[in-house]
């Protein structure tokens, strides 16, 4: 089978938690930043939390192919490392090219992280296989 690997970095300042099928993730801190090279096999992502459990946007469904990640942080950023298990990477869509412009009409990664108690607050990173970006930060009007 054919993998596609994308490597996706978020600088983030904030608790590293994340929720994930109901359940808590705890992330270790790495001793070093991570090689951001497409190959997980330093230290950094050997010590990396392996999240497999995901689903699909607002659902329970897994995914339709096999996803696979591992995350750590360190005093400068959240680091996440995603393969993607695609059998053919020819019929991946992507179409968009222009940053915070619809990304997830295409096929894309997406990370969603709550970082409250409120389950409609979250922050939305998406990147396509183009590396085009997408952000969102939904907060309840206070």
């Amino acid at each position: 089978m054919l993998r596609r690997t994308a490597i996706v970095l978020f600088t983030l300042l904030a608790v590293c938690s994340s929720t994930l099928a109901q359940s808590r993730v705890v992330i270790p801190r790495a001793s070093e930043s991570p090689t951001i090279d497409g190959v997980f096999d330093d230290s950094a992502w050997a010590g990396a939390t392996v999240l497999d459990t995901f689903t699909q946007p607002r659902s329970t469904q897994p995914p339709k192919q096999k996803i696979d990640a591992k995350v750590t942080f360190d005093d400068k950023a959240l680091y996440l490392a995603v393969t993607c298990h695609v059998p053919d990477p020819s019929r991946i869509r992507t179409v968009k090219t222009v940053e915070n412009d619809q990304v997830w009409f295409d096929d894309c990664i997406e990370i969603w992280i709550r970082t409250t108690a409120d389950g409609n607050e979250y922050d939305q990173f998406i990147t396509n296989s183009k590396g085009v970006r997408e952000t969102n930060r939904i907060r309840a009007e206070r």
